[in-house]
């Protein structure tokens, strides 16, 4: 009887062990960035406009973010999208452009150029299109390429809203 009672002691001695050892193996190979970051990036991820060109068959919108984040955006895409109004309600649009002149490892301070050319013909097939106020969401990993350092942000022109 003693014997069962200290064998079932050290197997829940041993099971205890095992679940520290494996949870501190996981927070040293995935650390928590803390949960503020998505707040951080809301508020640090910059958006400005720079300008709006027309060309004969598309418009070219010019952007700059800025990184005021202390991360390195490791990878990142960026996304123009134009929200619909329908009646009292502005749905989210599925067409986007993705951002040309991005960059892999944008550092904390690092400012990026980005434009996004859009076809003209997008504008003329949605007349309840929101084209003067454009959104930018940006996809991006923080320091390191892995699953729980991705995070999605939505960037607005808050000059143009």
């Amino acid at each position: 009887m003693i014997k069962k009672n200290i064998l079932a002691i050290l197997a829940i001695v041993f099971i205890i062990v095992v679940i520290i050892i494996g949870y501190s193996y996981y927070n040293d190979r995935y650390p928590d960035m803390g949960s503020n970051v998505l707040t951080e990036l809301d508020n640090n991820v910059k958006l400005s406009f720079v300008k709006i060109e027309q060309g004969n068959n598309e418009v070219v919108y010019a952007y700059q973010i800025t990184n005021n984040t202390p991360y390195l955006i490791k990878q990142n895409n960026v996304y123009l999208s134009f929200n619909i109004k329908e009646e009292d309600v502005i749905k989210q649009n599925n067409f986007k452009v993705e951002g040309r002149g991005n960059k892999l490892n944008i550092t904390p301070k690092e400012t990026i150029n980005l434009t996004f050319s859009v076809p003209k013909k997008i504008f003329d097939t949605s007349k309840s299109m929101l084209s003067e106020k454009p959104t930018l969401e940006m996809k991006l990993y923080l320091n390191e390429v892995e699953q729980n350092k991705f995070f999605h942000i939505t960037l607005l022109d808050k000059a143009n809203q």
